[in-house]
C-alpha cells in the first residue's frame, strides 16, 4: 500500500502543512502525521475518502499506485 506516500506527496504538492490539511479536511494533525510516519498503517475508510475527495484522486489510485511516479498532480 501506498497511503503514507502518497498523502505525503500530495499534501507537500500542494503546499500544505499537516495542520493546514487537517482543519481544510475536519481530521486531526496527529492523524495525518500518523499516517505519514506509518504509525497508522491502516486509516479508516472515512479518512481515506476525505483525502481522496480532497485530493481529487481515487482511492484505488490512492492506496494502490506511487503517485508520485504516476501523477501529475497539480494542487
Amino acid at each position: 500500500m501506498y497511503i503514507k506516500n502518497n498523502l505525503k506527496w500530495l499534501r507537500k504538492n500542494d503546499s500544505l502543512t499537516r495542520n493546514q490539511l487537517g482543519k481544510l479536511i475536519g481530521i486531526n494533525e496527529s492523524v495525518i502525521r500518523k499516517i505519514e510516519s506509518g504509525e497508522r498503517n491502516a486509516p479508516s475508510i472515512r479518512t481515506i475518502a476525505k483525502l481522496c475527495d480532497f485530493f481529487e484522486v481515487s482511492i484505488d489510485d490512492f492506496v494502490h499506485k506511487d503517485m508520485e511516479k504516476n501523477y501529475k498532480h497539480e494542487g
